[in-house]
């Protein structure tokens, strides 16, 4: 007898809204469709997003111990989970620093609960935005590039699942997150050999390789010749274009 296929797991909702009434209410319209996290406060809420899988936030906007938006920017210094934001009246202002700040859509109160779920599962399925994930990555590579990543430890740190931060960066780059990667390190290898006088096997520590000879493998590859050779010619250039003392 064949095995009953596995039903699609809930994704997950986090509402972020120290109304416990509104909060309620938002529970009940989506508990249906979605697991939800509710959280009456910040604290609740990080605490909610460092140990579950959150697929949503539902965020409101003035909260009472802390600004909802400040909340948001922080969210995005590590994530791209769509963020709803919900507004009341005389928060405008407030709702147009919330997409200045990367809120993937807002709800005005009142509110019903189907336009709620309606807006919820719109936001769930298109999943955060590539070109943000993608300009997420190659920031982050080009501040942290020394250390000594491997792609599932990448995207570890970002929060993102491999699969997700491979394709997005393909399509927005067209070049793998590693061969990035590696053209940053070159790049800031090539400027250190040709403007000091490091050992290469410091330079290799320094721009984020194991060791010289994986430096020089990978160096060959973008470059036509090792690091040794290319400091080399570079000093050969130098002094053939020095005019001779009188």
């Amino acid at each position: 007898m064949p095995a009953e296929p596995r039903a699609t797991p809930k994704k997950r909702v986090l509402i972020v809204d120290d109304d416990r009434t509104a909060l309620e209410a938002m529970e009940a319209a989506l508990e249906r469709e979605f697991r939800i996290s509710p959280a009456p406060d910040i604290a609740t809420a990080t605490h909610a997003l460092a140990r579950e899988t959150i697929d949503l936030v539902i965020l409101d906007v003035v909260l009472d111990q802390e600004s909802g938006l400040d909340f948001l920017t922080r969210l995005r210094e590590t994530s791209d989970i769509p963020v709803l934001l919900i507004s009341g009246y005389g928060t405008k202002d407030m709702v147009i620093e919330g997409l200045r700040a990367r809120a993937s859509d807002y709800v005005d109160k009142p509110f019903s609960a189907t336009e709620l779920l309606e807006r919820v599962r719109s936001l769930i399925a298109q999943g955060p935005r590539p070109s943000d994930i993608s300009d997420r990555v190659r920031s982050f590579i080009l501040q942290h590039y020394a250390r000594d990543w491997t792609v599932e430890a990448l995207a570890k740190e970002l929060r993102l699942s491999v699969r997700t931060m491979r394709q997005t960066f393909r399509r927005s780059y067209r070049r793998s997150v590693i061969r990035f990667l590696e053209e940053v390190r070159v790049s800031r290898a090539r400027e250190l050999l040709a403007t000091t006088d490091i050992p290469i096997h410091k330079i290799a520590a320094e721009v984020g390789f194991r060791d010289p000879h994986y430096l020089g493998r990978v160096f060959r590859q973008h470059v036509g010749k090792n690091p040794r050779d290319f400091r080399a010619s570079l000093r050969r250039e130098l002094v053939s274009e020095t005019p001779p003392s009188p």
